[in-house]
């Protein structure tokens, strides 16, 4: 809820708390990513998607959020693995973040 209200401080510290007791709370690790690009601290974010792809390779939400995040970056080669990763993926797909993935492989050439 704190994350759609775009509180992501208070979010951040939620999904912080979750992952303390749980830390294979995968839900929350990707969440804690989305909160942290978010917050524009994209490395971090990162490396929770990272945690995430390593334990769940099929997260398809982490492979959009860790593409996004590596674009963010300015790392266009990495960032378009990982968008096309993300298309690759069985539906169901979000489509707003699909079109969005879709978009930018054929804006970094990578179509």
């Amino acid at each position: 809820m704190l994350l759609a209200l775009n509180r992501n401080k208070e979010a951040l510290d939620c999904f912080e708390k979750a992952l303390t007791v749980n830390p294979n709370y995968l839900l929350a690790a990707h969440n804690k990513g989305h909160v942290l690009s978010n917050l524009g601290r994209h490395q971090e974010a990162i490396a929770c998607f990272d945690q995430v792809i390593a334990k769940e390779p099929n997260f398809a939400k982490s492979w959009w959020g860790k593409g996004f995040s590596l674009d963010k970056l300015g790392q266009n080669r990495e960032a378009a693995m990982c968008y096309r990763k993300y298309v690759e993926m069985p539906p169901p797909l979000d489509e707003k973040s699909l079109a969005h993935a879709r978009q930018r492989l054929w804006e970094l050439g990578f179509t």
